[in-house]
């Protein structure tokens, strides 16, 4: 049941998304960054998660509409009723993607839910911040008795949202730290990301 009902907001989450991004997609100027790879190449992979968890079939695009460019993967941890998932969405252009991360961010993390019973809240756990983007965030909440986190973040115009299930036995708030660093080291090899720090300069 739990598995179902985490599957069931992963697919929401998933799906919500989508619409926003159709929409936002459908009232700006196309403007196509060529690049060398695919959303699909910016995925996690197992690697990236704790050994017990494996890709639950293949990662797809999003409901297989929107952008050809769109992915998602959903993991599953063995013996276990616990599931992540990752969502990658290309927009037109940076500003496309700028605006809907600043739409995803109230909505995604917002505390007006009858399937929240607690508040959004960020453990000190998750202290990883990003020296490539200053547009992420990660916080942790209680979901119909499910503890997980979600990390959302903008890499030029890409964005992606990442959410998993919390448990000592199979993913813990430092392991959640971990693969958020992952995402955001995979991000930076393939844009060929500066640090900002760099950008300052």
């Amino acid at each position: 049941m739990k598995k179902k009902l985490l599957y069931i907001g992963s697919i929401g989450l998933i799906m919500t998304l989508f619409l926003i991004v159709f929409a936002t997609r459908c009232l700006s100027d196309r403007e196509v960054i060529p690049r060398p790879f695919t959303a699909f190449d910016l995925l996690i992979g197992e690697d990236a998660l704790p050994i017990y968890w494996q890709v639950d079939g293949t990662p797809v695009s999003p409901l297989g509409e929107g952008d050809e460019d769109d992915s998602y993967v959903v993991f599953i941890a063995a013996n276990s009723d616990a599931m992540a998932a990752q969502t990658i969405y290309r927009l037109p252009s940076r500003k496309t993607a700028e605006s809907v991360y600043d739409t995803e961010l109230p909505y995604l993390f917002r505390d007006e839910s009858i399937v929240r019973d607690s508040p959004w809240q960020i453990p000190d756990q998750l202290s990883y911040v990003s020296p490539y983007t200053n547009r992420q965030h990660m916080a942790c909440t209680t979901y119909s008795s499910l503890y997980i986190c979600q990390y959302l973040a903008q890499y030029e115009e890409f964005v992606t949202v990442f959410s998993s299930y919390i448990d000592e036995r199979v993913m813990t708030l430092e392991q959640f730290n971990g693969v958020v660093q992952q995402i955001d080291q995979r991000f930076a090899q393939l844009l060929q990301l500066s640090p900002l720090s760099d950008n300052s300069n």
